[in-house]
């Protein structure tokens, strides 16, 4: 039941997830924490997250039903990376997870985990950091 209403959810939050180029690594982050602050704002999103990553050890279709949002997400995040990598913002060899996890742990964790808001401000404020952790670490996993 939970992988049917993964399933089902996934197509259109998919479609959000990529906010297009900005011009910058970091207006590029900014514009993704944007979309995430959204849909980690909803309140089903919020509610349930927490439990449906719980339960993927015990629920095969469940991780099978996440798998293209996850997939999705990461795709995008590629994109992200390479448009910066072209700009000569970061160096090829960049590590695209973490890249991926800078992004989106400290606001999942804010939001869903803490409960927290998230304003513009603080998203800047994360771009910014987040922006600089990328380019600070450079070196692809051994």
């Amino acid at each position: 039941m939970a992988a049917d209403l993964v399933r089902g959810l996934s197509a259109p939050t998919i479609a959000l997830i990529d906010p297009g180029d900005q011009g910058s690594l970091e207006a590029d982050l900014y514009a993704a924490l944007l979309v995430g602050r959204r849909l980690l704002r909803h309140p089903l999103v919020r509610s349930i997250l927490p439990d449906l990553y719980t339960a993927i050890p015990r629920e095969p279709a469940l991780a099978e039903a996440m798998r293209p949002g996850e997939m999705a997400r990461e795709k995008k995040v590629k994109a992200l990376i390479d448009r910066a990598i072209a700009r000569g913002e970061l160096r090829a060899d960049v590590d695209r997870r973490a890249t991926t996890d800078l992004l989106i742990g400290p606001l999942y964790w804010r939001i869903v985990v803490l409960g927290e808001r998230c304003d513009r401000r603080q998203l800047k404020q994360l771009a910014h950091m987040t922006a600089a952790a990328i380019a600070a670490g450079g070196l692809a996993p051994d």
